[in-house]
């Protein structure tokens, strides 16, 4: 099974490459990081996420490694293979932290969370 199969949404057109598994990881692993920060998601959501993943029926760990570079953190299944390598590259980083910046100026994140945010990634010298 593919990530994404079936779907057409600029945001997920470029997970189509990547096996449901990894997506399934992934899934989780953003998940986490929102309940680590106490950010609460739609049960419609996490229902059609569930629908469209068919989790009954995939068999993957949902244990992954990580190791950080000087880009962040990169993600490794049980057998050592980057989750959706290739990915998450300075490219796809800017592109989120502009998404992130229209979220601030209509105040939908606070001016605290923008602050983590951008010193996280200041070394990639990125004009915002």
């Amino acid at each position: 099974m593919i990530a994404g199969k079936g779907i057409n949404h600029a945001t997920i057109n470029r997970i189509k490459d990547y096996s449901i598994e990894h997506f399934a990881s992934y899934c989780d692993l953003v998940r986490k990081e929102f309940k680590d920060r106490n950010y609460k998601i739609c049960r419609n959501a996490i229902e059609k996420l569930n629908k469209n993943i068919d989790y009954e029926n995939l068999k993957y760990n949902l244990e992954v490694n990580k190791t950080r570079s000087r880009n962040g953190v990169v993600y490794y299944d049980v057998d050592g293979e980057p989750l959706f390598e290739n990915f998450h590259n300075q490219r796809y980083i800017i592109q989120s932290l502009y998404f992130f910046q229209e979220k601030v100026d209509c105040n939908m994140i606070t001016e605290q969370e923008w602050g983590k945010m951008v010193k996280k990634f200041q070394h990639l010298n990125i004009p915002l």
